[in-house]
């Protein structure tokens, strides 16, 4: 165990260096305020890396327009809607961030007011367990996407070298991560074409790092309440009601009054402490749950068409690359359903905290005041992706019965008709 206590943005660093790759700052940092220069750089980067991603996308949505209009290419079209729809996830998380930000930042500086400052105190959240815990699902996350992205990018680069030089199988020849139009002929200049190769790249990075950073930060918060959840039920469990008849009141020489007014201060503390963190839960849920309703919405159909490709019967290679973009795509669902689902435990435990320590011995208004807590504590703090659905582990299942659904409805009408649909 370190001598030195844990910062709070230890638990931050992570989503704000991928926030600070697209040029974003997500939040104002307590104590710190960002030069005007510094300011005006991001902002340009950000312009120029937002516009740059969204050129590409557009030029996917095209492609993918003209193969069913013109009937031609189904497939490769139906490969790319799962990455345009990957990007448009990507949008959206980081406009909701970009334009929420004051309320980030009234969220991030209400936490860091909470948290515990000196080493005794984190030993009381467990703030180094929870620090650790946090910082292995976040790398794995991290590395996981990073590989999966990278090797999309590289893809080309890899065919090329390993069959048109290394094997000499066949001519590879020049081809993109991703399939678009463009209104230029990029096949027979080099330039054109290592240009649009760059720009696809930094298109998927920068892609990644909106979404990391949107899941690492909502992660981070959720971390952080279940945290402070966890401590608030702690602290009521040991707590020790006083009574006129119990023998420790009575060795200190304390009367009825005395010793109500010693419990209804207890109280007030935990009543106070509890509506904070409720406040903040309630403040993730509307700066998160657009982005988190068009994640689940997206991650279905990125299932959908991702089996689709599986079961047509494309290259291997092709099959292997998908095969890992579903599998991450479950990895970033599952994330998001596993610490909502924590946080729904952990706010819900609260009123068998006020149930198990010994209530039952107290003044008479402290026992009837502790029912307003119990019946607060039973509607407890929910991850929500709007009002539509409240995330849970029981949400990834009913998205993956949903995406199946809508696997069997593509696929189905995919057989009705093999002759119109050319590959």
């Amino acid at each position: 165990m370190s001598n030195q206590p844990i910062q709070f943005e230890r638990f931050t660093i992570l989503a704000n260096a991928y926030y600070t790759s697209i040029g974003l700052d997500a939040y104002e940092k307590t104590g710190q305020r960002t030069s005007n220069i510094r300011r005006r750089l991001l902002s340009i980067f950000f312009i120029f890396t937002i516009a740059n991603m969204n050129i590409t996308l557009l030029s996917e949505l095209l492609y993918i327009l003209m193969a069913f209009v013109s009937n031609n290419n189904f497939v490769e079209a139906t490969m790319l809607l799962s990455f345009v729809g990957f990007v448009i996830v990507g949008d959206v998380k980081i406009y909701s961030i970009w334009r929420q930000r004051e309320r980030i930042s009234a969220m991030i500086q209400a936490l860091h007011a909470l948290y515990p400052q000196t080493l005794a105190e984190q030993a009381k959240y467990a703030v180094e367990r929870e620090l650790q815990r946090y910082k292995r699902f976040a790398y794995a996350f991290v590395l996981l996407h990073e590989l999966l992205v990278w090797s999309y990018n590289l893809f080309p680069l890899l065919n090329y070298f390993i069959y048109e030089v290394w094997l000499t199988w066949r001519v590879v020849g020049k081809t993109l991560p991703y399939n678009c139009w463009t209104p230029f002929d990029w096949h027979n200049s080099d330039w054109r074409y290592y240009t649009m190769y760059l720009t696809q790249i930094a298109a998927g990075q920068a892609c990644l790092s909106g979404q990391l950073a949107n899941d690492l930060l909502l992660s981070a918060v959720a971390v952080q309440l279940i945290m402070h959840y966890r401590q608030l039920a702690r602290r009521i469990e040991a707590h020790v009601a006083d009574s006129r008849d119990d023998s420790a009141s009575k060795r200190r020489g304390e009367s009825a009054n005395e010793c109500a007014a010693h419990d209804l201060h207890f109280l007030r503390t935990i009543i106070a402490y509890h509506q904070q963190i409720l406040n903040i839960s309630q403040v993730l849920n509307d700066v998160f749950g657009i982005s988190l309703f068009i994640n689940f919405t997206s991650t279905a159909l990125i299932i959908c068409f991702v089996l689709f490709q599986i079961t047509i019967g494309a290259n291997i290679d092709s099959i292997i690359m998908l095969a890992f973009f579903l599998f991450c795509s479950l990895v970033q669902i599952f994330l998001i359903c596993y610490y909502a689902q924590q946080l729904l435990e952990a706010s819900e435990y609260i009123s068998f905290a006020v149930y198990n320590h010994n209530w039952f011995v107290a003044d008479l208004r402290y026992r009837k005041m502790l029912i307003f807590i119990m019946a607060r504590a039973q509607k407890p703090s929910k991850l929500q992706a709007t009002s539509l659905v409240t995330v849970s582990m029981s949400t990834m299942t009913d998205l993956l019965q949903l995406s199946y659904k809508g696997f069997a409805v593509i696929r189905t009408m995919y057989a009705r008709e093999p002759k119109s649909v050319s590959n």
